[in-house]
Parts: structure tokens; C-alpha cells; sequence
């Protein structure tokens, strides 16, 4: 059925998801504040006996402005398999990369044991001349840090640009 097709589309896409949760001190007036974001990645690549990962997430969550790091991105990251939400399962993540102007950065996971005894995946990537207008698309995030939620919808428009500015 329909809705087993979703389920188990869901469930696929989930095994390629973490959370990413990021301390920042904060330069303030008052002295210096502790903060923390959180949002969602994805796993692009993945070597499981290894314990190692690559995670594409949104600048944003890794960028503040008032951050007291001089490229202003936390140098406290930590990330999350989904269900895996607890200190012993916590992975250390490094930042790699990112565009400000793209609102994507890479982080890198090494010698997890988390992921090396996990069913974790990387994602599947296609190409973006192949997904056409009126597909089903899948969104997986983590709104708020307030834990996972997945969506469905279509593809309503094949090419779009957005300008995005972190404040």
C-alpha cells in the first residue's frame, strides 16, 4: 500500500539522520554566556568499520556571529544517530567546511564506535537533473533541537535559488 511505501521510505531515510548540537561561548557586554544550537545532518559518506563520517548540516547551526571562536563556528560539536540520543552514544564531530552563502557545512565523525555497532547509512544521492517536478520528497530535521520529525510532500519547483543571510 501507499502508506507502507511511505513508512518504509521514512524508515530508510532516517537511518541517514543525526542531530547536531553545538556549544558556543558567547561574548556579551556582561562577560561571556554559554549557548547551544542544534538542527539536523545527514551522512554523505560513510565507512562503518572504521567508525568515520561525513555529515552535511546548515551553517547556521554551526555559525554564531558572537561566538568567541575566531572563525566564529563552534568548536564544540556534537552529533547523534536517530534513537541514539544519550551521552554514551554522543559522537565528537569536527567542522570540515562550509558556505555562509549556502547554509551548508561539513562535519567529521572518526573512530565512533556508535556508528561501527549502529545500522546506520549514508544517504543516497542522485543527481538533481533527475528529480522532476511532482515527485514525492522526503524532509528529515530536528526543529527547534527539539527531536526528530519527518515530513512528505512533492517536489513543487525543479530549480530554485534562496539568498540566506545568519544572523
Amino acid at each position: 500500500t501507499d502508506s507502507e511505501l511511505t513508512a518504509a521510505a521514512a524508515s530508510k531515510a532516517l537511518l541517514s539522520a543525526v542531530s547536531v548540537y553545538c556549544n558556543f561561548e558567547r561574548i556579551t557586554f556582561f562577560g561571556t554566556t554559554e549557548v547551544t544550537s542544534g538542527g539536523a545532518g545527514v551522512i554523505y559518506k560513510l565507512d562503518k568499520e572504521s567508525g568515520d563520517a561525513y555529515v552535511i548540516t546548515n551553517y547556521h547551526v554551526v555559525y554564531s556571529p558572537k561566538s568567541s571562536t575566531s572563525n566564529k563556528v563552534s568548536d564544540e560539536i556534537n552529533v547523534y544517530l536517530y534513537g541514539f540520543i544519550s551521552e554514551e552514544a554522543e559522537m565528537k564531530a569536527t567542522y570540515v567546511g562550509g558556505s555562509m552563502q549556502y547554509d551548508l557545512a561539513v562535519l567529521e565523525v572518526t573512530n565512533s564506535d556508535t556508528i561501527k555497532n549502529s545500522d546506520v547509512k549514508s544517504v543516497d544521492i542522485r543527481s538533481s537533473t533527475l528529480v522532476h517536478v511532482g515527485e514525492t520528497a522526503f524532509a528529515v530535521g530536528n526543529p527547534n533541537a527539539d527531536g526528530f520529525s519527518v515530513t512528505s510532500g512533492i517536489v513543487s519547483v525543479d530549480s530554485e535559488y534562496i539568498d540566506i543571510t545568519v544572523a
